[in-house]
């Protein structure tokens, strides 16, 4: 299966795009500001650009793994759990939070 979002109306406030599943269109998508953000680029950088909750996800190619969560008791990107772990570690470590969610995402 393979998702691709076309970010359309890029205001400056919002986007709005089209998301595809496997070239068949799905649905209309609402994001915060793109901010030009990609996953080319460091977390740091990334860090650097981005407005906590006003900021679209940087544009990229994600690999995405679906699988049932013992925790939530549904379906859940598996990706998410090694996030919220990185962040549980980060938190009991006195680490930055931040830094290891944006570690965590990028893999």
């Amino acid at each position: 299966m393979k998702l691709r979002l076309v970010r359309e109306i890029l205001t400056a406030q919002s986007t709005i795009g089209r998301l595809f599943i496997d070239d068949v269109f799905k649905c209309w998508t609402l994001e915060d500001i793109d901010r030009e953000l990609t996953t080319e680029m460091s977390p740091a950088e990334i860090w650097n650009k981005k407005v906590f909750a006003r900021t679209a996800i940087p544009r990229g190619s994600y690999k995405v793994i679906v699988n049932m969560s013992s925790k939530f008791k549904k379906v859940m990107p598996r990706d998410y759990k090694r996030v919220l772990e990185a962040a549980r570690i980060a938190e009991e470590s006195g680490q930055n939070v931040d830094e290891a969610i944006m570690a965590a995402a990028h893999g």
